[in-house]
């Protein structure tokens, strides 16, 4: 990556119990933030990521890595991952 900037940022109510879920990030990609919210009794992990144009394919790796750890709970991820979606086939390719 050219230069330094970008970044991710996760703004949560003050009123929400929420917990830094730092066992989530995986060494080799930066460029994510995850917590557990919990509303009800239930909870939520969120995950905010992403993933730069000029990825790497070992980041790409680590990535994916990262979105199996946060899926083994209830989760919601979002961020800009750089992709091109095709919505009529519901195909997508990297940018």
């Amino acid at each position: 990556m050219e230069g330094k900037g970008g970044g991710v940022l996760l703004y949560v109510d003050n009123t929400l119990d929420v917990i830094e879920r730092k066992d989530l990030q995986v060494d080799g990609f930066e460029e994510s933030l995850w917590c557990e919210i919990c509303v009800g009794g239930e909870k939520t992990v969120i995950g905010v990521c992403y993933r730069s144009p000029s990825c790497t394919s070992d980041e790409d790796k680590c990535l994916t890595d990262c979105f199996k750890k946060a899926c083994k709970s209830k989760v919601l991820i979002m961020g800009d991952f750089n992709h091109r979606v095709q919505w009529e086939s519901m195909e997508s390719t990297l940018s």
